[in-house]
């Protein structure tokens, strides 16, 4: 799958890529991978680096909201609302258009 986005994200998507190979157990480099992805249109990619920051992290609010988001990208939207509806007890105020018009507060 060819990986969209602009030059600096493609750029951001390599670094973190490395930072991910060079520290194992880093969650803000998979975090900011999956981020990075999904900024770019790639959900799927994003998946495996959202999972491995909470497998590092399993409470931060951000990469799970962001999982979910990626779930729903790709029509998952069971798996997406659980994500965001996880991250949502830990912090209320996570929300984006798409999360709110698909999964319920």
């Amino acid at each position: 799958a060819k990986i969209g986005g602009t030059p600096a994200q493609k750029q951001a998507i390599k670094d973190f890529e490395v930072a991910t190979k060079l520290e194992k157990d880093d969650f803000v480099s998979y975090y900011y991978l999956g981020k990075s992805l999904l900024e770019s249109n790639n959900p799927k990619k994003a998946l495996p680096a959202f999972q491995k920051a909470l497998k590092i992290n399993p409470d931060d609010d951000k990469a799970r909201f962001f999982l979910g988001i990626s779930y729903l990208k790709l029509k998952n939207t069971r798996e997406g609302c659980k994500n965001i509806n996880m991250a949502r007890k830990i912090n209320p105020q996570l929300a984006t258009e798409e999360s709110d018009a698909s999964c319920k507060k």
